[in-house]
């Protein structure tokens, strides 16, 4: 765990260079050397653009500080060799959209309190800073409000596109990577709808389909169809008498109970 909490005020420009080589390393002016000197391994650093008055990114420092005046950050033909650096690796790196506006956080934090609210600005006026730990998680915090989502944010309609660029040699896999076997109708089918079950495919209807040959009824041969509303066969009167004929009265007829007197 770094001792120390340091913010580098850079110019878009040497922050941009910096951005480009992945934030694998920082560098200051000889007038720094001594703060360079107490900087050590898990030491953290925030990025502050000055002319955006953003804040931009974070890392933490991996060695310790030595001398390179090799030039990196020459831009616009302006040489600024910053020589004595330090290795670093990138933590948060924001988009250009998500920068924070130190507008928002600056007049909170500790290390402007002896400024003036307004005049906050000035308290960022040097190159680099050593900043109280509670600032330096204040404004981390914020960042990780706009990556957070981002890194979590699941890929959603990507298509396979198979080696080539050709869909057709696409590897269909499951969620556990595995490839999907399983085939019906000679289509692949995904992972997940493997075990639902299927229902089977229905015959079209045709309307010229018939009854079985020998009637259940009469025992004839005969060609009727079916009968698209009922359900059943039409039956012929023969059978419709054969049937009244069956018919059991459940409730016979009494006589007339005046007849019943007069016999009497």
């Amino acid at each position: 765990m770094g001792k120390n909490y340091w913010m580098m005020v850079a110019s878009p420009e040497d922050f941009e260079v910096t951005k480009e080589h992945g934030f694998t390393v920082y560098g200051v002016r000889g007038k720094y050397r001594r703060r360079a000197q107490r900087m050590q391994p898990d030491d953290r650093m925030l990025f502050y653009v000055k002319g955006l008055r953003k804040w931009t990114a974070t890392a933490t420092i991996t060695s310790l500080f030595f001398e390179d005046r090799s030039p990196i950050w020459n831009v616009n033909g302006r040489e600024e060799v910053y020589p004595f650096r330090v290795k670093t690796k990138p933590e948060i790196v924001l988009d250009e959209e998500d920068y924070i506006d130190a507008l928002m956080l600056a007049p909170r934090l500790e290390y402007v309190k002896r400024w003036a609210p307004e005049d906050w600005p000035l308290a960022f006026f040097d190159s680099l800073h050593l900043i109280p730990q509670k600032d330096f998680r204040l404004i981390e915090a914020e960042m990780n409000r706009f990556v957070g989502p981002k890194r979590n944010r699941p890929l959603r309609n990507v298509p396979d596109s198979g080696r080539g660029g050709d869909p057709r040699q696409a590897n269909n896999r499951g969620g556990n990577g595995a490839p999907n076997t399983n085939q019906r109708n000679g289509l692949i089918v995904p992972q997940s709808a493997r075990n639902i079950p299927t229902a089977p495919i229905a015959a079209p209807y045709d309307e010229r389909e018939f009854v079985s040959p020998a009637s259940p009824v009469s025992g004839q041969m005969h060609d009727r169809p079916v009968d698209e509303h009922g359900a059943r066969p039409v039956i012929g009167q023969t059978e419709s008498k054969n049937a009244q004929d069956s018919v059991v009265d459940d409730h016979p007829a009494t006589e007339d109970s005046s007849t019943s007197s007069s016999t009497t």
